[in-house]
């Protein structure tokens, strides 16, 4: 009588194993709403992280990462640039399902946030050696500073070019043209984004240069409230979470 009830109590567990992981695949192979209809993702020219190249398709370091994580969820999707308040509105109101940005006011009842960050952007300065290092932003006033065109830095841009810190500004049309200037002398600080300056600095053979972290921000991806599928997030998230 023991052994049948040992018996017939596997056999229950068993069922209920099997159930569990038949709900479990079911599960993890829900079909996505992006699946069958691209999701809109809606993007601010921001290089070397997503800008339209000049036959107007995505490139950039985010760009790479958002296509690996919608390629693994078998997701379609459909990019266009706009400015960057336009982009924002258009998530904000559910004309476009998808971005990657900071952390944004407008957005913040408007949109759901992943709980992973897509990359962590560092606002740095960089000199060379007979420089003095700077620690906060605000000690670049009264200094020459080499600034990428088309770059807002997060909101900073316009202290630079407040009259009040008395900034000597120079403008290069990229990173790589950013380090020439410094090079040349033409300004005593090149301010960008970490990552993408410390890869052209690993392949270029330049004088020992300096840098000097000023700010942080994690980018994060951002899903309009509007949009019906918002099982995409969750997976999504996942994929980050898998990747760190």
């Amino acid at each position: 009588m023991v052994v049948m009830k040992q018996l017939l109590s596997l056999s229950y567990c068993a069922v209920i194993s099997v159930l569990f992981n038949l709900g479990f695949t079911a599960a993890a192979q829900t079909e996505l709403l992006c699946q069958k209809t691209p999701i809109r993702v809606a993007l601010f020219n921001f290089a070397p992280f997503y800008s339209p190249n000049e036959q107007g398709q995505a490139q950039g370091i985010l760009i790479d990462e958002l296509t690996q994580l919608l390629d693994q969820l078998g997701c379609q999707r459909q990019i266009t640039f706009y400015s960057a308040p336009l982009m924002l509105q258009k998530v904000a109101n559910g004309q476009a399902d998808l971005t990657m940005v900071i952390d944004h006011p407008m957005l913040r009842n408007t949109a759901i946030y992943s709980r992973n960050s897509m990359l962590e952007l560092r606002l740095t300065s960089y000199q060379y050696q007979h420089t003095a290092s700077i620690k906060r932003f605000e000690q670049l006033s009264q200094q020459r500073v080499i600034a990428i065109r088309g770059y807002g830095y997060g909101g900073l841009f316009d202290q630079l070019a407040n009259t009040e810190m008395q900034v000597q500004l120079h403008f290069a049309s990229n990173i790589e043209e950013g380090l020439e200037l410094l090079k040349n002398n033409v300004g005593d600080y090149l301010l960008g984004y970490q990552r993408p300056i410390n890869l052209i600095l690993a392949q270029r053979d330049l004088p020992l240069i300096h840098s000097s972290r000023l700010q942080s921000e994690d980018v994060f991806l951002v899903m309009s409230s509007e949009y019906r599928d918002p099982e995409l997030l969750k997976r999504l998230d996942q994929l980050i979470q898998q990747r760190k």
